[in-house]
């Protein structure tokens, strides 16, 4: 281990300022070097933008308010016709048929762009979605699994671990979007849980919140969490807010298990049911 002397001389006299010890570089810190493993240096970055996410969330300026519909909040609506609605680019996206409200896709745009700077590279997977939409969604799983599950509560349940009814679905409003992949497995590779932390650390900068986090104390009912669903929160919380007043239960109809959504309390658990940080 070398040591370095430091010697200020001055008006004839000499001082001894300071020393400094080079550290070696074998033994225990060398060895932990080697134990920083790219994965688990990962697992930390998502670790830590969570801690700080929970710790100082970042402040939301809430857009002015709109006016909001029953219509608005159950799908009820053309968004290629609606003025507030624009199509996604497909080169940013799955496919060509995805529609947002402006301010939204405006916001995503933003991130997007920084996102990119920072080698991360975000892509729409699913945006708004009208009752006919998510119906098609919900009939469908209905289809294959009601046989299997033998009672219209036992298939719901099944369904809502994932999937909204139609009426209920927060892609109604146009608010919300998915990105990227819509399979645990893929935020689970090296490549996921990197945009993951990139999303977590910096998503809340231009107003998205992750909308299903993972269930706990804060969150103990709803959907299991889902890594990729972002809500525009400047619009979406006045949605919720609107939900809460102008939608019953008498409103959830018109698909097979309807009749369960009440004694499902599906507003309560589902609708209501998110990550608390996403609910003002």
């Amino acid at each position: 281990m070398k040591t370095l002397y430091f010697v200020l001389v001055f008006s004839g006299l000499a001082f001894v300022f300071f020393h400094f010890q080079k550290p070696s570089e074998s033994g225990t810190s060398k060895n932990i070097q080697k134990n920083r493993s790219p994965q688990n240096q990962l697992d930390k970055q998502v670790l830590e933008a969570k801690l700080r996410q929970n710790v100082t969330p970042k402040p939301i300026q809430i857009e002015d308010s709109i006016k909001i519909t029953p219509a608005d909040l159950l799908g009820n609506l053309n968004m290629q016709k609606h003025p507030d609605f624009v199509n996604v680019e497909v080169k940013y996206a799955a496919h060509k048929y995805f529609w947002l409200r402006k301010v939204v896709y405006k916001a995503f745009l933003e991130m997007r762009e920084v996102a990119e700077k920072e080698g991360i590279r975000l892509k729409i997977t699913s945006a708004g979605r009208s009752f006919a939409d998510q119906k098609g969604i919900w009939e469908a799983k209905w289809k294959a699994r009601r046989k299997k599950f033998g009672s219209d509560k036992a298939t719901a349940e099944n369904i809502l671990k994932y999937s909204a009814m139609p009426g209920m679905s927060r892609h109604h409003w146009g608010t919300d979007i998915d990105l990227n992949n819509k399979n645990d497995s893929y935020w689970a590779t090296e490549k996921g849980k990197k945009e993951y932390a990139w999303l977590i650390e910096n998503a809340p900068k231009f107003g998205f919140c992750q909308t299903y986090t993972p269930k706990n104390q804060q969150r103990p009912e709803g959907y299991n969490e889902e890594k990729w669903h972002w809500s525009y929160m400047p619009l979406a919380s006045q949605f919720l807010q609107a939900f809460k007043t102008q939608i019953s239960y008498a409103d959830i109809q018109g698909f097979s298990g309807a009749n369960t959504a009440e004694e499902l309390r599906t507003i309560e658990k589902y609708v209501l049911g998110i990550n608390p940080e996403c609910s003002h």
